[in-house]
């Protein structure tokens, strides 16, 4: 129980990094499509960057749940399984 609330934990914590990284590459995106969304747009329409922004999510989401499941593996292998 102990070994898959350490790995839970660290999952959550892969989460909340994708959601940290994924706000700092979106919000100067963002940034640029609302102040020049024509000369910058590169042939998309809003739907298309609504859609491009749903997959990204997705991505990031999926990396952070990996990134987290392996942290807590490595970290409770070199911390407790080294002990025995």
């Amino acid at each position: 129980m102990k070994k898959f609330l350490y790995i839970f934990l660290f999952v959550i914590f892969g989460v909340l990094i994708s959601f940290l990284v994924h706000a700092a590459i979106e919000m100067p995106v963002i940034y640029v499509l609302i102040q020049k969304y024509e000369p910058v747009r590169y042939g998309f329409s809003w739907s298309q960057w609504f859609l491009i922004h749903q997959i990204f999510t997705v991505i990031t989401l999926i990396i952070g749940i990996g990134v987290g499941y392996w942290l807590g593996q490595h970290w409770w292998n070199k911390i407790y399984e080294k002990k025995k």
